[in-house]
């Protein structure tokens, strides 16, 4: 749940879906359930409502989502040597 997997899930829990977030990270799971971004462009005033209704919540177990009827992953993207060559780390979501 970083600054493109927070703002995702947010939106889509504004919409009044029910949103999992998934972080590996046991801090950022408890800050996030509290309804306290990390993220800058994510106003606490936000997320904490939606944390209190349940509309978004925050756990470190892949088995929260075996009943998801959909999964979006954003992984870290890797700069690599010239400006414009990019690679996707997979290695998380491939580990799953």
């Amino acid at each position: 749940m970083g600054y493109v997997g927070l703002p995702l899930a947010v939106a889509f829990a504004q919409e009044g879906f029910d949103v999992i977030g998934i972080d590996i990270h046991a801090e950022k799971v408890k800050t996030l359930n509290e309804g306290i971004s990390y993220v800058e462009h994510i106003a606490d005033k936000t997320l904490k409502p939606l944390a209190e209704n349940g509309k978004l919540v925050a756990r470190k177990d892949y088995y929260a989502l075996a009943n998801a009827d959909t999964i979006s992953f954003c992984v870290p993207t890797l700069s690599l040597p010239g400006w414009r060559r990019l690679r996707c780390d997979c290695d998380r979501a491939c580990s799953i």
